[in-house]
């Protein structure tokens, strides 16, 4: 859920207080996004300077299930990358590699050399709207695909580009 209110700081400052005591320990507190794990889920926050999503997820079955945990990766931040001028929610798939960076305050240009583009783009048409970005084209044209986005009208706009060999990433902070 995005919250416009109350203002992200106490947002944050509430799942620091309340979370551990209620069976929520803090998992990573990076200031402005938050992991806390417990009793069965992950709560992330994430912060900005006008608002905060909160996402709340399953981490293992329910109690009455008898099915194995799903050993799925988790998808990579650009801190785990290396990479810091990213909107605020922006992921990579799992297991990205990454070469030929360029990161400024005016956006990040970057090249993917792993996983194959074909599981790089099967990735973004899924994450990008569950990041709430909005994708504004997706095409094919002579072997080349580009998928175009934006979020926060249009304050980040970004471009994943893919061929046979490789995916390139470009985001534009307009602001």
């Amino acid at each position: 859920m995005i919250l416009t209110a109350p203002p992200p700081e106490q947002v944050l400052a509430h799942y620091r207080q309340a979370g551990p005591p209620a069976g929520y320990p803090v998992g990573t507190d990076t200031g402005q996004t938050l992991h806390l794990d417990g009793r069965g889920w992950t709560v992330e926050v994430i912060a900005t300077s006008r608002d905060t999503t909160v996402t709340f997820a399953r981490n293992r079955p329910a109690e009455q299930s008898t099915a194995p945990p799903q050993a799925e990766e988790p998808a990579l931040t650009g801190r785990d990358l290396g990479v810091t001028n990213l909107p605020f929610n922006f992921r990579f798939p799992p297991g990205s590699q990454v070469r030929d960076l360029s990161d400024t305050a005016a956006g990040a240009r970057l090249t993917l050399v792993e996983p194959d583009p074909q599981r790089v783009l099967a990735f973004y048409r899924t994450a990008l709207p569950q990041g709430f970005f909005d994708v504004t084209g997706d095409r094919t044209t002579g072997g080349t695909t580009i998928i175009t986005f934006e979020k926060d009208d249009g304050e980040w706009t970004g471009t994943i580009e893919a061929t046979d060999d490789r995916v390139t990433v470009s985001t534009v902070h307009r602001r």
